[in-house]
């Protein structure tokens, strides 16, 4: 069972930053090989999906009112202030 001791600090701010943004987090892990560590933040019709490719973190977030954005970064604190700009531009 994946929970929140097993993300990267950088991820863990972010799960906890976008739980004090009203987002319910769901844990689960990644299926196929490696079966490493991923969340699901949801608010709304906003979705947002990170999960762990071994040497990767990949990311993908969805809203109908804004551009669909996926990504993949090898650093989990540029995940989260990837994250955090899309939310900054779709609210602008």
């Amino acid at each position: 069972m994946t929970r929140h001791g097993d993300f990267p600090n950088g991820l863990q701010h972010l799960i906890d930053d976008l739980d004090e943004e009203g987002f319910s987090i769901i844990y689960g892990e990644v299926e196929g090989e490696g079966g490493g560590p991923g969340f699901t933040a949801v608010r709304g019709e906003t979705v947002i999906h990170v999960e762990d490719w071994t040497q990767t973190w990949a990311f993908s977030c969805r809203d109908p009112e804004r551009p669909d954005y996926d990504d993949t970064w090898a650093y989990p604190r540029r995940v989260r202030d990837e994250v955090w700009e899309w939310l900054g531009e779709s609210t602008a």
